[in-house]
């Protein structure tokens, strides 16, 4: 068949999506691809991220062949042993707990964009509908991910697409910051823009991206653990500057050194430190200005010391035990216990000197998880 023969075939009778390239290729071997007339090209797409292995993998195709000898496909409807071995050797080398197969990119956006709406619909918060996307990234050419892809000239021919959805710019965490909401259910970005370029996020933007979506820090304690889940939308700075000094270790080792029974208990306060922050720490450690919200300081919630209070740390934290109303409008709620409130209340109850524990109450780590 020539090559104008198989052009004229195609233009009659398969869908015209792609502006192909008028060369006709009949074989591979290795990176390597050949045409028609026996040409050779070094293959730099690979399937666009599909065929990494090559061509004619020897390997490759002698477990395929097998494995069609057996069975050509199995339905989702039942179990194959072959599909959980791929699954759990992904799990070893991601370090990620499970699998969804699928059969292309978009397909994965598709069911990502899925999992992220039915997650807070599962929540009971239905309202979490939106999805942050970035400008510049390209996501599929399926209605779902093509709604988180920005260029217009894929779009336009298929509006209206899917609506909550907000484009921000990318490398620009203030705009990030200031897109998320309580009615965010998910950020979508490439790690690396690969349209029209090679463009690559920089660190701090993806810091930001990981600040936001880290919704839950970990108290580890002497007396028992703390779960904490944050408010970036209402207080954004002061979840930043909690997440980054977790991060960097800064509240390992220290202590809760005050506690006011039916009141507060206090903690990450750097002189109870058993070390002195390295310089990579003392970086993070600043003073912040009040970010004043409506959230009542009840029993649970968690606030930070305001900037402008002499008797305050830019690193102190305290839980609330009681009814705090008289710190509303004074200092700043940032967040909330989830789970461990009878390990807050042990804490409150240790014995006592004046304000001060009688015997260290270790805050030994904080783990920064996902919600």
């Amino acid at each position: 068949m020539t090559k104008t023969s198989v052009r004229d075939l195609e233009s009659k009778y398969i869908v015209q999506t792609y502006r192909r390239t008028p060369i006709v290729l009949v074989r591979g071997k290795g990176a390597r691809v050949f045409d028609e007339d026996g040409r050779e090209y070094l293959d730099m797409l690979a399937g666009i991220g599909v065929g990494a292995l090559g061509h004619g993998h020897e390997g490759l195709a002698r477990a395929i062949a097998e494995q069609a000898r057996e069975m050509i496909h199995c339905s989702n409807l039942f179990f194959h042993p072959l599909q959980v071995q791929v699954a759990e050797r992904l799990a070893r080398l991601s370090g990620l707990s499970r699998t969804f197969f699928c059969n292309s990119g978009a397909e994965a956006v598709e069911g990502c964009l899925k999992f992220a709406r039915r997650y807070w619909y599962t929540k009971g918060d239905s309202n979490r509908t939106e999805i942050i996307a970035m400008e510049g990234d390209f996501h599929g050419r399926t209605y779902g991910a093509l709604s988180v892809t920005w260029d217009e000239h894929y779009r336009a021919p298929f509006a209206p697409l899917l609506p909550n959805i907000t484009f921000v710019p990318v490398n620009d965490p203030a705009k990030l910051r200031a897109a998320v909401s309580g009615k965010t259910a998910a950020i979508i970005l490439e790690p690396i823009q690969g349209e029209g370029g090679v463009r690559p996020l920089t660190q701090e933007f993806a810091h930001a991206v990981t600040e936001m979506a880290a919704k839950r820090a970990v108290l580890e304690t002497s007396l028992g653990t703390i779960t904490l889940e944050f408010f970036p939308d209402r207080a954004p700075n002061h979840v930043r500057q909690f997440l980054r000094l977790a991060q960097a270790g800064v509240y390992d080792g220290t202590a809760f050194h005050r506690l006011v029974k039916g009141f507060v208990i206090q903690g990450g306060f750097m002189p109870t430190r058993r070390e002195p922050p390295d310089e990579t720490q003392e970086r993070y450690i600043r003073t912040l200005q009040p970010e004043f919200n409506d959230t009542p300081h009840d029993r649970g919630t968690l606030s930070m010391a305001r900037g402008d209070d002499p008797a305050s740390a830019s690193t102190s934290f305290f839980i609330v035990t009681g009814n705090a109303s008289s710190l509303d409008g004074k200092y700043t709620v940032f967040g909330r216990v989830v789970d461990g409130l009878p390990v807050v209340d042990a804490i409150e109850q240790s014995p006592v000197n004046g304000e001060t524990p009688v015997t260290r109450i270790e805050l030994t780590k904080v783990r920064i998880v996902q919600q």
